[in-house]
């Protein structure tokens, strides 16, 4: 039987309460969990001051951060450099009865910093997706100089340990950046997504993705095999609908289609595993490829030559390297990159992080306020969104 919401209740106020063990215990780290503008009357406030003047108080910057001291130090972090904000959904039914399945993070340390969404799905989405949200955080300190393998066992001890009363009525997508100096992790399970950016430039800011994590869907050629190769029944894509895997819970009889060949939860897709997608980003190399690419697109532009009266020309200048190269990372829900690409997301947060469009988390506001209105020109329903940005190390 599905648990009562008192269950619910108690068992999330025991989450509340688990103790994170830093990696040193005089190394401060900060947790920042996002707030929702559509339940959140203070965010709101507190983006409306940001708009006004740049300059806000500090009383309502800390509303918009809110941080979770994980040790006794209190370090300063920019806080123009990270952040999250999240959105609940309109699924029908009152606003009030409405619930965020979405969750966010951004945490930081003296030397990494991890930022990702999760995305909930079922009846009990949300629980699953703050769940992995307070599991992952606690197996962080547990953190091995191996980080790939790491964040692979991770995902999986995590999604093994997601109680059964609640992986058998949901689960969640899980995409994480982790950042250990120069080098960049990106783990993804599932739908939601997750992408390094670049931003360069002299007069004319130039914004390029540089990767970004995969779709883990049933109708992917990859999935799509895999699933068939263990069993699954995958139905193809349609103009109503998106491919999907079908499993039978054995407990109800009932017959469901996931939209994702990679979830953490939705055990009785027995199919559907937890297992990541990571890749590994060496900054200084993509740092490379960036001036290399910035030195074909100046040496394309350079078309015409200037010819003087004594017949002499001028040649093409060469390309310069860009004074800086800075680079972000974005991961977002579904619910903002259905209608939005990765490449119109960047563009938006690098005119607010490297240009002079105002305080970052106002280009979040308007990433999911842009959303909302594709949404709308589809129809009544809404998807929830969650977004979370943090620069990188400079290179």
């Amino acid at each position: 039987m599905f648990p009562s919401s008192c269950h619910y209740l108690a068992f999330f106020f025991f989450l509340s309460g688990v103790s994170c063990r830093n990696e040193s215990s005089s190394s401060p780290s900060y947790l920042l969990l996002p707030r929702d503008l559509a339940f959140d009357s203070t965010t709101r406030l507190a983006l409306q001051s940001l708009r006004q003047s740049p300059n806000t108080s500090f009383l309502y910057l800390q509303s918009l951060f809110p941080h979770h001291s994980l040790s006794q130090k209190q370090p300063y972090w920019n806080h123009t450099d990270y952040g999250t904000l999240t959105l609940v959904g309109n699924k029908g039914g009152h606003v009030l009865e409405q619930i965020n399945q979405d969750r966010s993070l951004v945490w930081l340390s003296e030397t990494n910093i991890l930022s990702g969404v999760m995305d909930g799905h079922g009846t009990a989405g949300h629980f699953v997706a703050e769940y992995v949200r307070h599991d992952l955080l606690r197996r962080l300190w547990n953190k091995t100089n191996d980080i790939e393998p790491w964040l692979h066992e991770v995902f999986l001890q995590t999604d093994q340990a997601i109680p059964d009363e609640l992986a058998h009525h949901g689960g969640c997508t899980c995409s994480l950046v982790y950042q250990s100096g120069e080098q960049i992790y990106f783990a993804n399970t599932g739908d939601s997504q997750s992408f390094l950016a670049a931003a360069y430039g002299d007069n004319e800011m130039h914004v390029q993705i540089m990767y970004e994590t995969r779709l883990d869907k049933p109708g992917h050629p990859d999935e799509a095999q895999r699933l068939q190769h263990a069993g699954a029944h995958v139905t193809g894509a349609t103009e109503e609908d998106d491919a999907r895997v079908w499993a039978t819970d054995p407990a109800t009889g009932h017959t469901s289609g996931l939209a994702m060949s990679r979830v953490l939860g939705d055990r009785h897709h027995t199919a559907v595993i937890a297992d990541p997608s990571i890749q590994v980003i060496d900054l200084k190399a993509m740092k490379e490829k960036v001036i290399q690419d910035y030195n074909l697109y100046r040496t394309q532009q350079c078309q015409q030559v200037t010819i003087h009266a004594d017949g002499s020309s001028d040649p093409c200048p060469l390309a310069e390297k860009p004074e800086a190269v800075h680079f972000f990372v974005v991961s977002a829900t579904d619910g903002v990159m259905d209608f939005l690409e990765p490449l119109e997301i960047a563009q938006t947060m690098a005119g607010y992080l490297y240009g002079n469009q105002g305080h970052p988390y106002l280009g979040m506001e308007d990433l999911l306020w842009r959303s909302t209105h594709l949404w709308q020109q589809h129809g009544q329903y809404r998807d929830d969104m969650a977004i979370a940005y943090a620069k990188t190390a400079q290179v």
